[in-house]
């Protein structure tokens, strides 16, 4: 159907036999194409008097072969909201060919060359207006409309963290939604970078990173950022469990800090949990120096009766390890909050990630974002 001689009447010419076997209310889609002024009130009455259902249907596709080829578009609608899925799919290749053969500004591939640029920049907007067409886009003004026509169509970054250090926190299903957003937006001429299990501090630098090299090339006339993980609040969690705010991540494609992204569609996914934490630990970054002492705060934010209260430290490459209270080397308070941890006599070994974790007398357990346990020299 691609060569340039497609003839829009064979989406019903081809289809006859199909389409009378199988549409079991011609009257609902002639109502709706009625609706859609596809059909005159005669035509309508006409083919509303037939009562023979596969002359009637007969009838409906003769007499869209004189409506124009924007009544394909309108039938796939018109199947769609009959539930009439399976003719719909029988019609949708023909509405796209159609509406291929009308966006004269689409290349042939990507980027476009010199000439096809030239004539891109030149065409007024498509515009569909068409209420019913699967492609309708309200009929806005071009003041109301970003361009994305250039060379540097636009860059879309995917953070996908997946592995948290064990099987229940881990999302392996978010690589099968990586895979297809890549691919979707590869299919669209953007350059898609993606990253996987980012800690807290690398998703910074990798966002950080990449708006620094737009600036730089000052062409890109759109940026997506998709942001898949863990997170409690207004915060998105590396795979450190280090939380970084949303905010944040989405300031550095901001136009005091992308100047060249300025008046330019800059669009965030997010999929994450995004309930209120419970339990906070709000100093994302204790530095401590050997010999010292350091006391780590939880704020628990949920009210009812606490049956346990511990600590979890991590050291890269190794399993979550329990504290358990020493008087000469941990401190617990576990009371009430907040719950804090405090550590004396600070050796190296003692680096690491911290976190707290609440259990309850309904047998619900809570884990804290993530703290990070630094040394510094001593003086």
């Amino acid at each position: 159907m691609s060569d340039k001689s497609f003839n829009w009447k064979k989406a019903f010419t081809k289809n006859t036999v199909n389409i009378v076997k199988g549409l079991a209310n011609p009257d609902a889609v002639a109502t709706e194409l009625y609706s859609m002024t596809i059909l005159n009130d005669e035509m309508f009455e006409t083919i509303k008097q037939i009562d023979e259902l596969e002359q009637k249907t007969r009838k409906l596709l003769h007499t869209l072969n004189y409506r124009g080829k924007h009544c394909v578009a309108a039938l796939h609608q018109a199947f769609l909201n009959t539930d009439n899925k399976r003719l719909a799919e029988i019609i949708a290749p023909y509405v796209i060919e159609i509406e291929k053969g009308e966006n004269k500004t689409e290349p042939k591939s990507w980027p476009p060359n010199i000439i096809e640029e030239e004539v891109m920049l030149a065409e007024p907007l498509i515009k569909i207006t068409d209420p019913k067409s699967p492609w309708f886009i309200h009929e806005y003004g071009k003041e109301y409309v970003y361009k994305i026509q250039g060379k540097c169509r636009g860059k879309v970054f995917i953070i996908n963290n997946v592995n948290f250090g064990n099987t229940k926190e881990n999302r392996e299903a978010s690589n099968k939604d990586a895979t297809n957003l890549s691919k979707l937006f590869k299919d669209l001429h953007f350059d898609v970078i993606q990253k996987d299990d980012l800690t807290g501090n690398g998703m910074t630098s990798f966002l950080q990173s990449e708006a620094e090299q737009i600036e730089k090339e000052k062409c890109t006339e759109c940026v997506i950022l998709i942001v898949m993980s863990h997170g409690g609040g207004t915060r998105i969690s590396g795979v450190d469990h280090v939380p970084v705010e949303l905010k944040a991540l989405i300031a550095f494609f901001s136009s005091d800090n992308c100047p060249s992204l300025h008046e330019k569609p800059r669009l965030v996914f997010v999929q994450a949990c995004r309930t209120a934490e419970q339990l906070s630990i709000d100093k994302t970054v204790h530095p401590v120096k050997l010999g010292g002492e350091v006391e780590i705060e939880c704020v628990v934010k949920i009210e009812k009766p606490i049956l346990e209260a511990f600590w979890e430290k991590k050291r890269e490459k190794s399993d979550p390890q329990r504290i358990r209270e020493k008087a000469e080397k941990y401190s617990l308070r576990s009371t009430k909050s907040p719950v804090s941890l405090t550590i004396k006599k600070v050796e190296e070994s003692d680096e690491g990630t911290y976190r707290c974790i609440v259990s309850y007398v309904d047998g619900k357990r809570i884990a804290s974002n993530a703290t990070v346990l630094k040394l510094k020299v001593k003086d």
